[in-house]
């Protein structure tokens, strides 16, 4: 779990300091990446 939150800190940093640039994804790359998953049901 450290790993992880440590993982997520650092690209939080480079996000806000513009090292890594982000911008949306299109409604189409959404619905796409949607597709490939499907939900679990609960039991």
């Amino acid at each position: 779990m450290n790993s992880n939150r440590h993982a997520y800190d650092v690209w939080q940093y480079m996000a806000k300091n513009g090292y890594y640039p982000l911008m949306p994804a299109s409604d189409e790359a959404i619905q796409a990446i949607s597709a490939m998953y499907q939900p679990i049901p609960e039991q």
